[in-house]
């Protein structure tokens, strides 16, 4: 069993390359980066190594998806993270702003199971080859047509938020695998009577970001948080401006 630990925030090792605010959650045996939507766990890691940086992923983040990622110093501490990991011993922390297709309950929880189609190199819902998975949602915000949701799940895939919001009540903003044009949001859809406006999208992307890490050592409770993306607090002040 690992020893018990302590967490302290530092900018030791990652400097200000980021656009968006970067942390770093650090202890003899691991260290947190808040990795921005658009870099790669491989152009992160990759940066890590130059800086003489020892480590090993305990998870993966898509791409196009910014939030905390967590990073094994030693042998001991990865094996033992990967494990918990392997067994749901963490909870990953989502939020989403999405467009619902049907009125959709405060809280409710979808648990398709998810399998992967290697042709269309994408994932789908199948109660016959899909793996076992579950997210709980929950409604935080609403403008007009527009909802903020909180996405709980011990899986982090992101094709399964997109699966289990579109096949329950929702599709995420910015989401082309299962809408054809992502629900993007324009100005000009929400004030009609804006005039010289250029029609193009207030956000763009897959509007879905990790918030939260949490899982228990030693029979402790720890959460690894960073702030939300630029592009949640500017969807958010535009759309209360113009929808009640």
């Amino acid at each position: 069993m690992m020893s018990k630990m302590s967490i302290q925030t530092t900018n030791s090792i990652l400097p200000s390359i980021w656009k968006d605010k970067s942390i770093i959650s650090e202890t003899k045996d691991w260290f947190v980066c808040n990795k921005p939507a658009g870099k790669s766990i491989e152009e992160v890691t990759q940066f890590l190594k130059q800086a003489g940086v020892k480590f090993s992923p305990v998870y993966a983040l898509d791409t196009e998806i910014s939030g905390p990622v967590l990073l094994a110093k030693t042998l001991e501490s990865r094996n033992f993270l990967k494990n918990l990991y392997g067994s749901d011993g963490f909870t990953f922390i989502f939020y989403a702003w999405g467009i619902p297709h049907k009125p959709c309950p405060s809280e409710w929880t979808c648990d398709l199971s998810i399998a992967w189609d290697e042709y269309k190199k994408r994932s789908y819902p199948s109660l016959k080859k899909g793996k076992k998975a579950a997210t709980t949602f929950q409604t935080i915000q609403t403008f007009g047509p527009y909802h903020l949701f909180k996405c709980s799940t011990h899986y982090l895939r992101t094709q399964q938020l997109q699966i289990h919001s579109h096949f329950s009540y929702f599709n995420i903003l910015g989401d082309t695998l299962w809408t054809t044009n992502g629900n993007l949001v324009f100005l000009e859809q929400l004030k009609p009577n804006v005039k010289n406006t250029p029609l193009a999208p207030i956000t763009k992307g897959l509007h879905l970001a990790l918030a939260e890490v949490s899982f228990e050592l030693n029979n402790k409770p720890i959460k690894l948080e960073v702030p939300l993306p630029h592009t949640f607090e500017v969807l958010n002040k535009t759309l209360s401006r113009y929808l009640p």
